[in-house]
């Protein structure tokens, strides 16, 4: 008996490295990926003498195991993960009947459950890419790191997250992973996770993230301006998110911004790249205390603020910030005000306000944080 388990585990292998080969070689192919470039790459990056011919071997050898690094290079080279490489290999593997009956207790639950999708009947277009091979998806398949600014009340500080954008059968499969500063019981790190689809619109020259979190029963989206690629990889985007504001009990929709960067940004660098991901408009409202902060702070900043101060239609003005929540008090307190006439006066304070109308990610704001984490270093020297 126990003979048999282990040839029909050595079996299983042996088909499964099958369809893993015939799946990496057939992209290898489509991408145009020399094997040579490969054993180069891993000769020179690892200090090693991986031999040229040993890759020819894993074509017809399905008994060896194709070594991980080789793997990891190869999927780095195609611009895809090694989760999508498993994946597609698991596919095929399915499909020929080759994956292992479940076995009675083996939680077929979990596996119903990862099937169960949810369907949504939206209006499909010509204008709209969802295609895997489409050309628009060129150079965006890759795993980003992502940075938010809390949306609880009060928030400081940044949340980090990643976001994963692989090939699927029927689609462009995006995973997100979303760090809550947060431990679990056991320590480790609590994570939001989301998966969804990637949707590119030729109408509006815009990416579409429309992600799904079934453990929390939320839904959320991300939005950017695309960037065509043909060789290349993708730096950084600025995103627009919809989500449900942070809090135990009380959740809101909420409005944000994130940026979306192949490369980690160090925590240094960070502090001053959130103001860039503050809602904004191309008004900047500053106290005059701070302004004569930052020239004081740094002597390069002091002329150019002289000169904008001194520049026509620059003039000082006095503004107030008052919480909504002190009208509303103000109000019911000495009564002045008809009861029911608090939201108006709310409404009428806001039209002569200082606010943004709307919120825009233009090709300026993109080109200002690309500009700004250039200037520290980043995107230049990866291959």
């Amino acid at each position: 008996m126990d003979g048999e388990k282990v040839r029909s585990f050595a079996e299983a292998r042996r088909e499964f490295n099958q369809y893993l080969s015939e799946v990496l070689f057939r992209l290898l192919n489509q991408k145009g990926v020399q094997l040579s470039t490969i054993c180069k790459i891993i000769n020179n990056k690892y200090n090693t003498d991986f031999n040229t011919g040993w890759p020819s071997e894993y074509k017809v050898d399905f008994g060896k195991n194709i070594p991980h690094i080789f793997l990891v290079e190869a999927c780095r080279l195609m611009g895809i993960s090694l989760d999508e490489l498993f994946a597609q290999a698991e596919v095929a593997w399915k499909r020929a009947g080759r994956e292992p009956e479940k076995m009675p207790g083996a939680e077929p639950q979990l596996l119903e459950s990862k099937e169960a999708m949810l369907r949504l009947a939206l209006p499909d277009s010509e204008l709209f890419a969802t295609t895997p091979e489409h050309q628009m998806f060129n150079g965006y398949y890759a795993t980003y790191f992502t940075y938010f600014t809390p949306t609880h009340s009060g928030g400081k500080g940044v949340l980090k997250g990643a976001l994963t954008l692989s090939r699927r059968e029927g689609g462009v499969h995006v995973h997100f992973e979303l760090e809550t500063g947060q431990q679990t019981a056991s320590g480790d790190a609590r994570k939001k996770c989301y998966d969804g689809s990637l949707v590119y619109s030729a109408a509006v020259g815009c990416c579409y993230c429309l992600l799904s979190s079934p453990a929390m029963g939320e839904l959320s989206f991300l939005m950017f301006r695309h960037f065509r690629l043909n060789m290349g990889q993708l730096d950084c985007r600025l995103a627009l998110a919809m989500t449900a504001s942070a809090g135990n009990e009380d959740k809101n929709p909420t409005v944000h911004r994130a940026l979306i960067s192949r490369s980690q940004i160090r925590d240094e660098d960070l502090e001053g790249l959130l103001p860039l991901l503050d809602l904004n408009n191309s008004q900047i409202v500053i106290s005059a205390e701070d302004l004569r902060a930052l020239a004081r702070e740094n002597q390069d900043y002091a002329p150019v603020i002289d000169h904008i101060l001194s520049s026509p239609g620059v003039e000082p003005r006095t503004y107030y910030i008052i919480r909504e929540n002190t009208v509303r008090t103000v109000s019911r307190d000495l009564r002045h005000v008809k009861e029911g006439e608090t939201v108006p006066l709310i409404s009428a304070m806001r039209a002569r306000a200082l606010s943004s109308r709307y919120n825009k990610i233009s090709q300026k704001a993109d080109k200002s944080v690309h500009d700004y984490l250039v200037r520290l270093g980043y995107y230049q020297t990866e291959e």
